[in-house]
């Protein structure tokens, strides 16, 4: 990847989903998508899969689409902070100006994140996403986000950007890989990050328009579609191309007119 690029993307994957990777290239992460306005680019970030043939159709994926990142250890979920680091470790190599970390079951409104990007106020040092505040601390040592005494000592978590969708300016990113990464480590990728990012003084940031929530049918109406930028998780393919549909639809309307047909259908 040569030259700069405004954003980056990074989707976490799995060896198994090439339909769910297929599915972002030709919805939300289309790299022909003439909206976006800025030079970007999406990359797959995925580990080793136990079948070999997998791993050989994967290669095989890389070469045709040129967005797949895989590292060389086997893609499980105790080893989704490994998986992230490493994909961090090769965009700190970037020259971009964000990188924005994002799961393979939401959807992102690429054109409205950049547009908020460009905006003035945008704090220089920028780590953003839907909060999570007042997290509990699981220590059953069972439990897969268990976390011991010694490595934290609260019950209650910093507040960090969930997992789905967080947005880094590569100053913070750069920051974060050149310390002690892997000190006190837990297997809660997104919390985990977020502790890193508040041991360099950075305060994390409600992102306008991204929503964490599971259970609302976002996009069976249009207007809804006019403030969301990240919306998910646990979005079904079905889920997405609908979003998009509605998405498409939209930039069939005028935004004034359509933002106007939403204030008189609340009224």
């Amino acid at each position: 990847m040569d030259g700069h690029y405004f954003l980056l993307v990074i989707v976490t994957s799995t060896p198994s989903a090439r339909a769910r990777r297929d599915l972002i290239r030709s919805t939300w992460g289309d790299a022909n998508n003439t909206d976006i306005t800025v030079r970007w680019k999406l990359v797959f970030n995925l580990g080793q899969s136990s079948s070999n043939e997998i791993n050989s159709q994967v290669v095989t994926e890389a070469s045709l689409f040129n967005d797949v990142f895989m590292g060389e250890f086997t893609d499980t979920y105790m080893n989704l902070v490994l998986k992230v680091f490493a994909a961090f470790s090769w965009a700190n190599k970037i020259d971009c100006d964000y990188i924005l970390k994002a799961d393979e079951d939401v959807y992102i409104n690429l054109p409205q994140l950049v547009t908020w990007l460009k905006r003035p106020g945008v704090p220089d040092s920028l780590y953003g996403g839907a909060l999570a505040k007042n997290t509990g601390v699981y220590r059953y040592p069972w439990h897969k986000h268990f976390i011991s005494y010694k490595t934290y000592k609260s019950d209650k978590l910093h507040t960090y950007c969930r997992g789905p969708f967080y947005i880094l300016s590569h100053n913070v990113l750069s920051s974060i890989i050149q310390r002690e990464v892997f000190r006190d480590v837990f297997p809660i990728e997104d919390a985990y990050v977020g502790l890193l990012v508040k041991r360099l003084g950075v305060e994390p940031l409600q992102l306008p328009g991204c929503v964490w929530e599971r259970e609302r049918n976002l996009g069976t109406v249009l207007c809804d579609l006019l403030s969301f930028v990240c919306f998910g998780d646990s979005l079904s393919a079905a889920n997405i191309n609908h979003i998009h549909k509605k998405y498409l639809e939209l930039e069939k309307i005028n935004r004034t007119v359509a933002m106007k047909i939403c204030h008189l259908n609340q009224l």
